[in-house]
């Protein structure tokens, strides 16, 4: 793909905004490796700025293979791992996302940018999934998650904080002070 984009593309040129792509595509003879590398999502401009996620899922996965060796080498530290990894990247990313303005619009400045493309904006969600995976992994946890799932409370209890989580993603603090 990065060849294609790099080498190939810039000779298909037609179209009114030809020159942003020659201009993108030229940042490409100087930063191809860190696309190679797959990391240019931990710099300003790589070599093709449009595909920031390629780079953090693969990340992402090496991240989940690696707590995933742990937990097979030792279970209480590779859970110990993922719970304290999660917490960190949780408040982390909560911490520097609260100043950043709470509406995606056109007009979003490269520190907003440069973070959202950043693995670690990511890595609580992601973190979130493997958690699951591993209470859903467990027989005991099975049964326990399939008991609440029949509760009435707990389905409610459930459809509540869901709200109120959602509402504090979309409603974040720096826009109450406002």
């Amino acid at each position: 793909m990065i060849l294609i984009y790099w080498q190939i593309t810039p000779s298909l040129h037609a179209g009114p905004i030809w020159y942003e792509y020659q201009s993108e595509a030229k940042v490409c003879n100087s930063k191809w490796w860190q696309s190679l590398l797959f990391i240019d999502n931990w710099f300003e401009n790589g070599c093709y700025n449009f595909a920031w996620y390629i780079p953090a899922e693969i990340q992402l996965s090496l991240l989940g293979i690696t707590l995933l060796w742990v937990y097979l080498k030792n279970n209480k530290a590779g859970a110990a791992l993922l719970i304290v990894l999660f917490l960190a990247t949780w408040i982390l990313t909560l911490t520097i996302s609260a100043p950043f303005p709470a509406s995606l619009d056109s007009t979003l400045s490269s520190t907003t940018i440069t973070y959202f493309k950043s693995t670690y904006s990511h890595m609580p969600f992601y973190l979130l999934g493997i958690i699951n995976g591993y209470l859903g992994h467990h027989q005991r946890m099975k049964e326990i998650l399939e008991k609440l799932t029949h509760n009435k409370i707990f389905r409610v209890l459930g459809i509540v904080i869901g709200i109120v989580i959602i509402s504090v993603i979309v409603i974040r603090p720096s826009v109450w002070e406002s």
